[in-house]
């Protein structure tokens, strides 16, 4: 049965990023596989010498603390298939190794010990940048903006179409609609396929003309949703941010058609992580 992996740690972050993933788990008829890494958070605390003395009676204290505190968070979903997992290695790669296969992983913005914050060189940050299947980052309550539409930025590279592909079946999966946005500058022109040459007859119906040509192309003439195009004239990351205040979630491919955009995770990417109030899905390219 296919899984919806999200890691743990306790902290309130951790708490939204499960129930977002038990409402995940329900809509794709996926078990829930909740993950938690005790090594670390436990060597830093005050039981810490415990690991020494007695392992296996800390193991277990760990767990039942674990399992209940999972089980007080799933109540609402009861006709959802639950796991859990213990793991003693260091966090991001339990996590990448568990969900290898998973449809998606879900990981609080910030979080204490084993599932730390989004900031640099963070779990989550790691997590997003690296994971084989798409990583999302829950950074509040799972029920705000749950009617709004799915955001998907939109550049035209082969990762961006893989993610507006995402995001539209996110949208049918929740009922909503699906908003493309897109990005353009006049130095470097947004086409079908990314950024080109400077064109002095670039303008906003050219913007509009190629959005509806990328749309079309990866949905079809008829998608099984509604699709809003909306495009902007600005930096990508701000033409998403101002226009995801009513998302239910956001949509990014890992990284895009920018020639500045570092291969692990673009910079449009790490800056709507850092700022977005939704919940924000990181799309790996497709498997090749």
């Amino acid at each position: 049965m296919s899984e919806v992996v999200v890691g743990f740690d306790g902290s309130e972050p951790s708490q939204h990023a499960v129930a977002w993933a038990a409402e995940e788990a329900r809509r794709r008829g996926a078990t829930l596989h909740v993950v938690q890494s005790w090594k670390e958070p436990v060597l830093a605390g005050p039981t810490g010498i415990d690991l020494w003395t007695d392992p296996g009676a800390l193991v277990r204290e760990v767990t039942e603390s674990f399992e209940a505190e999972v089980a007080a968070l799933v109540v609402t979903h009861p006709g959802v298939e639950v796991r859990t997992t213990l793991i003693d290695q260091p966090p991001a790669r339990g996590l990448m190794d568990l969900g290898a296969e998973a449809e998606v992983i879900v990981v609080g913005a910030r979080g204490r010990g084993g599932f730390a914050g989004l900031g640099l060189g963070s779990v989550s940050n790691r997590v997003a940048r690296r994971a084989p299947v798409p990583v999302v980052v829950v950074r509040r309550n799972a029920d705000v903006a749950a009617d709004g539409p799915v955001l998907a930025a939109v550049d035209g590279s082969e990762c961006s179409r893989h993610a507006l592909r995402w995001a539209a079946i996110a949208a049918a999966q929740r009922g909503v609609g699906l908003r493309a946005v897109m990005a353009w500058n006049y130095l470097e022109p947004q086409g079908v396929h990314g950024p080109g040459e400077f064109r002095p007859d670039y303008d906003a119906h050219e913007a509009e003309r190629v959005l509806s040509q990328i749309v079309g192309e990866v949905l079809g003439d008829a998608p099984a949703v509604p699709v809003e195009r909306v495009t902007a004239c600005d930096l990508p990351a701000r033409a998403v941010l101002e226009r995801a205040d009513d998302a239910s979630l956001v949509v990014m491919g890992r990284h895009g058609a920018s020639r500045w955009s570092p291969v692990e995770l673009g910079t449009t990417s790490q800056q709507v992580l850092h700022h977005a109030e939704a919940p924000v899905a990181v799309i790996p390219g497709p498997a090749r």
